[in-house]
């Protein structure tokens, strides 16, 4: 019996041509049967446990689109592709019917896996899955084509470059503090506040950048005094 996959999602790069999966079991009871028939398939021999007798089958079967939906739901369960399993095309043959009573399972196996030259981000990978009863007879043959996408490239964090003059945060706050700093007054303080905001201001903008003005206005800290810096009374850095 082959290895069951892990349930953890399969990228393209977890399948290997050569590659065995296999399913857990399903029951098939005749109500279902009839359920599916009557509303996607409704023949005498899916339908009428009685008339079906005197057909080909000799008594009730499910249709054959009954045991594709059936094979889908194990190899989805069973299959845990990551983005799901996304159908390309493919081709299905039921060389015998299934019974009421049935316990079916999938087997299969990865036939080849080719990446997209135009979409790196996927690839096509083609499988075969055989759905048998319980006493191993094979009641459906899927071969198919399937999207199956790459496992996602995790980008490397950007570089964090230090600005010029320190961290602007502590520099703004320092020019803050000197603009509120009762023992500055006049000359003093502009000095002092220009001193600092220039380390301030060349943090924010390139080491090399001139012809700039600044304007560090005091009354937007104490609304009760303005302090105004120009361009004019700023030296290039």
């Amino acid at each position: 019996m082959p290895n069951a996959l892990p349930p953890t999602p399969l990228y393209l790069e977890d399948l290997q041509p050569g590659r065995r999966f296999a399913s857990a079991a399903l029951t098939v009871d005749e109500q279902q049967i009839i359920d599916f028939a009557l509303q996607f398939d409704p023949q005498i021999f899916h339908t009428d446990a009685v008339a079906a007798r005197g057909t080909l089958f000799g008594g009730l079967v499910a249709s054959g689109w009954h045991t594709a939906a059936l094979t889908m739901r194990l190899i989805v369960e069973n299959l845990p592709i990551a983005g799901g399993v996304i159908g390309m095309g493919g081709q299905a043959e039921w060389p015998r019917p299934v019974r009421p009573g049935d316990v079916l399972h999938v087997e299969g196996e990865i036939l080849e896996v080719t990446p997209s030259s135009s979409r790196p981000d996927r690839g096509i990978v083609a499988v075969r899955a055989e759905t048998l009863n319980q006493k191993g007879e094979t009641v459906q043959i899927l071969t198919a084509k399937l999207m199956v996408f790459r496992r996602p490239v995790k980008e490397p964090p950007a570089p964090r470059h230090p600005r010029a003059g320190g961290d602007p945060g502590t520099q703004e706050r320092t020019v803050a503090r000197l603009a509120l700093d009762p023992r500055l007054r006049g000359d003093d303080a502009e000095r002092a506040v220009f001193k600092r905001g220039r380390g301030y201001f060349a943090s924010l903008f390139s080491a090399k950048a001139v012809n700039f003005s600044t304007k560090l206005v005091r009354n937007f800290f104490v609304p009760s005094s303005v302090m105004l810096l120009s361009a004019s009374n700023m030296p290039s850095l």
